[in-house]
């Protein structure tokens, strides 16, 4: 039974490039973003990988890692957005939609030494 990478590999057209890839640890999506175009290109060298197998790959990696930063720049900016709450009270306690404590700029700096603290979470 075919793994989802294999799977992948077989859509982009380049089944082939499967045992190379296995044979150098890469064995899902996210650890091919790891590899850099010249370790692509030194694999498609000791592998004899066909040019345009060698340039799909390139292509849809590169296509992969657009698509990881995008996703993590939003997954970023949706963590720093300021809820209008906090912009109407900044002194309030405010948690941001995260599995993460973020501690805001005047949780960490504006109490003065009398102010009641904010618990942690």
């Amino acid at each position: 039974m075919k793994t989802p990478f294999q799977k992948w590999l077989s859509k982009i057209g380049v089944p082939d490039c499967f045992n190379g890839l296995r044979d150098e640890g890469v064995e899902n999506l996210e650890q091919l973003l790891e590899l850099t175009e010249q370790d692509i290109v030194e694999l498609a060298r000791s592998h004899k990988w066909k040019l345009l197998h060698r340039r799909r790959l390139l292509t849809w990696r590169e296509k992969l890692k657009k698509q990881s930063l995008n996703l993590h720049k939003s997954k970023i900016e949706t963590l720093c957005q300021i809820p209008s709450t906090f912009k109407k009270n900044p002194r309030r306690n405010v948690q941001i939609r995260s599995n993460q404590i973020l501690y805001l700029h005047t949780m960490m700096f504006h109490y003065r030494s009398g102010d009641v603290q904010p618990n942690r979470f």
